[in-house]
């Protein structure tokens, strides 16, 4: 007879890497946690929080509750959190909470995040300064300052590999700002960038040549 499995008894590092972070958020901090003092314990670990996948609604959560639950797993990081992606709640208090407590942020995702606002995203250059290790930045708002945003990208964000600005940059002038200040660019992504005018054919290929990955 093949012997039972005792979920209870297996090892942290499977149980916390390999099983629980795969959970979404709310199910760790709401039910996970408190089935028993051990995967309590884990799930307060600051390894479990090093990436943060919010980039979907919660069914039953309003924007305040969604909120306090993710300002709620940055803390648990405890400032390790490197990886962070927010969906439609994301706001402006919220960003703000993870630049400020996440130094060693290396990928930062707000899709579809529209409560960020053009007053939030001014504080792009202080994501930038907070967040020195930042390598990948996506973004899709309604935003539409953007060529402010462009410049502010290039002036605050040098060492990005990944950039993606989904309807969110305004001419050929923040594309080329991009370029002169993000140097190790190895992919840009400009999907669905409605005000971007048409790019110069010879500007174009100069895109292509120093980025691997270009997508107009």
């Amino acid at each position: 007879m093949e012997e039972k499995r005792d979920w209870l008894q297996m090892p942290d590092e499977i149980m916390g890497g390999m099983i629980l972070q795969r959970l979404d958020v709310d199910d760790i901090l709401m039910s996970v946690e408190k089935v028993c003092r051990n995967w309590r314990r884990i799930c307060k670990d600051p390894a479990m929080w090093k990436i943060i996948d919010s980039d979907h609604k919660f069914d039953g959560w309003c924007g305040g509750e969604y909120e306090d639950l993710i300002k709620h797993a940055v803390d648990r990081s405890c400032g390790e959190l490197i990886d962070i992606s927010l969906g439609i709640y994301g706001s402006d208090h919220l960003l703000d909470h993870i630049t400020r407590c996440s130094s060693k942020l290396n990928r930062l995702c707000l899709i579809g995040c529209y409560a960020v606002t053009s007053s939030g995203l001014k504080d792009i250059k202080v994501i930038g300064r907070n967040c020195p290790q930042l390598k990948s930045f996506k973004m899709e708002t309604m935003v539409m300052d953007v060529d402010i945003h462009a410049h502010a990208i290039a002036n605050s964000m040098p060492g990005l590999r990944h950039l993606k600005l989904a309807g969110a940059i305004g001419g050929d002038d923040g594309v080329q700002a991009i370029l002169n200040g993000c140097p190790h660019l190895e992919s840009l992504d400009l999907c669905r960038c409605f005000y971007l005018d048409d790019l110069e054919k010879d500007f174009e290929k100069l895109c292509r040549e120093r980025i691997k990955d270009f997508n107009l």
